[in-house]
Order: C-alpha cells, then structure tokens, then sequence
C-alpha cells in the first residue's frame, strides 16, 4: 500500500490557512496516528536507534523518508531498511508538520588508512554519472567527466581528513582523488576521483586498500599486519 501524499499536503496546507498551534497539535496528532495505522510504514535503523518510518520511492533519485513528527533525520545519516545501507542526502526546510528527508542507497564500503595506520570503511555513493540531492525548490548537480567517478560520503572526523591526492582501490582500479568539496552539499563530502595505475608494490587489491605498504630506509612495511599475510 502507498502513502497517501495528498493526505499530509492537505493537512499542510490547512496548516497554512489557519496558522494556528492549535491546528498544528491537531495535524501531528493525527499524522502521529496514521504512522501507527498506515500498514505502508517501514521499521529501519537510524543511528542505531529502531525507528518507524514511511519511505516514499522517487525513482532513480532515491526514495522520500517521512519521520514522525516529534523525530528528526540529518543529511549524512546513515539508514540501515532491507538489509541494506542508504545515505540521507536531503533534509527539507519545511519540517513544521512533518520531517522529511531524501536517502539513497549506498553502492559501495570504501577503505582507506587513515594518518595513525587504521583502516576506516565508509558506505558511499559512488556514480560515474551525477550527483545530486532534490529538494522541493531548490535541486544541486555536481556532473561527473568522463573517466571519472564521484563519491559521497557522510562529513565526519575521518572523512574531513581525506585531500587531494587520496587514493582508494575497487572496481578493480585506483582512484585518485582530484576534488574535494565539503560546502556544496551540506553534511556530506563529495570526491572526484580519476582513474590511475594500480601500483603492486603498495597497494593491496585484493583487499581494495590503496598505499598498504610503504617504504622506510629501504624497508617495506605493511601499515596494516593484523589484516592478513600478504606481501606485497
């Protein structure tokens, strides 16, 4: 069973007309009712946290996630529905009836050392084409050139480290990085990253770990031995 759309815009719109907190009480109570009844509802894992929730697919953007009133999604959460990981990559401002958010389903777990040896997975969006988030008025597009992938990922402690000049291993391919953007989608990192040669001297391709050895004094040494025993 769908959600019914045209149910919570009438309720919005007739939030607009009387503008009244009263009426607003109303209209969460009631939308509050429908999560509880509305057999189309998903049960998903936000922050580790179990939370009922509505999803809406739109297609190849992604899929509409309606929160209960009283609840909250950010854009660079993670949400954990049909055993699978999804990225918020939109929140909409208009959050006075109902909270709603744009997800899209992570493609792939990124790895990479970061400068204290740890190896640090990230599930991302990864996309030779675009990238995008869609909102009710506004849509932002980052086009992807040929022979380039993009990546997003949630902006947090590690991946605000990553630069330039980063480089990562899958598809059977290193990447490496060639922009870095922070600012144009709010809570994520976006990365385009170019095709380059696998070097089988440092990077470990059967893991998909770019730079796993390195040389000090003449010496090769594996930044990550609790991993396996492999050589270079």
């Amino acid at each position: 069973m769908s959600l019914d759309i045209d149910l919570y815009k009438s309720r919005l719109n007739a939030y607009k007309v009387t503008g009244k907190n009263g009426k607003i009480d109303s209209i969460k109570k009631q939308i509050l009712d429908d999560f509880i009844g509305n057999p189309s509802h998903e049960e998903v894992v936000i922050s580790d946290i179990v939370r009922d929730v509505h999803i809406v697919s739109e297609g190849a953007r992604g899929n509409r996630l309606l929160c209960k009133p009283n609840e909250d999604i950010k854009i660079g959460e993670y949400i954990i529905w049909n055993n699978g990981h999804f990225l918020c990559t939109h929140r909409f401002p208009d959050d006075k009836v109902q909270v709603k958010g744009t997800i899209q389903n992570c493609n792939h777990n990124l790895k990479w050392i970061n400068k204290n040896n740890q190896l640090i997975t990230r599930y991302c969006i990864e996309d030779a084409r675009t990238l995008y988030t869609t909102g009710i008025k506004d849509e932002k597009v980052i086009e992807i050139p040929n022979g380039m992938v993009g990546i997003q990922l949630p902006y947090d402690d590690e991946t605000k480290l990553l630069n330039r000049e980063d480089c990562f291993v899958f598809n059977k391919t290193k990447y490496k990085v060639t922009f870095y953007d922070e600012t144009t989608f709010n809570g994520l990192v976006i990365l385009i990253c170019t095709e380059t040669a696998i070097d089988t001297v440092k990077d470990d391709s059967i893991n998909e770990i770019a730079d796993r050895w390195i040389e000090i004094d003449g010496e090769k040494i594996d930044r990550l031995p609790w991993l396996d025993n492999q050589e270079p």
